[in-house]
């Protein structure tokens, strides 16, 4: 196991110049010395490969947490640095600290004494506090089962009222009735730098628009601005019209 999750060449080996490294050196700004690695962005980094660190703890589910982790410490030693590495990835897939409080599980985190209900933990394992036994993290397949079910739902919801024909044009269906909407960009913050009171001030200023389906005016100071009703941040409804009778009948729309 040792082998196939640690020793793989490790990324990052071949040093590559970025756009903005490269300007940085052309620059009148840079040092007329500099080391070779002070240059480049990058580094090393373990290549690692945990897909059979974690079916190796999804297959021992049900026995003791104690006999489990012998196991591992016996083919894994903790001298090691690396190996010891190793070990730290098991509490990303087993929540091995954890408490019942008033009948309710709860993990402790690694670093910090905060209770997290067992079902919002990102572990997909969990140790018994009373049992002592691996089990599986049930309450957390459940919540990820309801996140995907209202996420479904409010997709469907969005497509009873929504239709992207383009990146500039949408349908939006307003009040029971369906219209063609082109969308605009809002513009970008200007920055202006002027001097207030003897001192050097800076200042953003954000252009209005006026969004046609929010009847409001909208600026990109909102940085999610449009990004519910259009899926896109940024986006405004420049303009409007509604759908004919043969329109709707080509969207397959009523």
């Amino acid at each position: 196991m040792f082998k196939v999750i640690v020793e793989r060449p490790r990324s990052g080996s071949r040093m590559r110049w970025s756009g903005r490294t490269r300007r940085f050196l052309n620059s009148e700004n840079a040092p007329p010395k500099i080391g070779m690695q002070r240059a480049h962005g990058t580094r090393k980094w373990l290549n690692e490969h945990l897909g059979p660190l974690r079916k190796f703890l999804g297959r021992r589910v049900g026995r003791p947490w104690d006999a489990v982790n012998s196991e591992i410490c016996a083919v894994i030693d903790t001298r090691s640095t690396v190996k010891q590495h190793v070990l730290s990835h098991i509490e990303d897939f087993v929540a091995v600290k954890t408490k019942l409080v008033e009948g309710k599980l709860y993990e402790i985190g690694r670093y910090s004494a905060v209770y997290t209900p067992l079902g919002e933990a990102r572990q997909q394992l969990y140790v018994d506090p009373q049992t002592g036994l691996l089990c599986r993290n049930e309450a957390r397949i459940l919540r990820r089962r309801h996140l995907r079910e209202q996420a479904r739902l409010k997709q469907a919801e969005v497509e009873a009222r929504r239709r992207i024909l383009s990146p500039s044009e949408q349908l939006h269906r307003v009040d029971g009735l369906w219209y063609h909407v082109r969308l605009g960009r809002l513009p970008d913050a200007r920055r202006i730098v002027r001097y207030e009171s003897g001192r050097l001030r800076e200042k953003f200023a954000y252009e209005k628009r006026w969004d046609v389906l929010r009847r409001a005016e909208v600026s990109s100071r909102d940085w999610t601005a449009g990004l519910e009703l259009y899926g896109r941040r940024g986006a405004y409804a420049a303009s409007k019209r509604q759908l004919g009778r043969q329109e709707l009948r080509r969207y397959g729309l009523k």
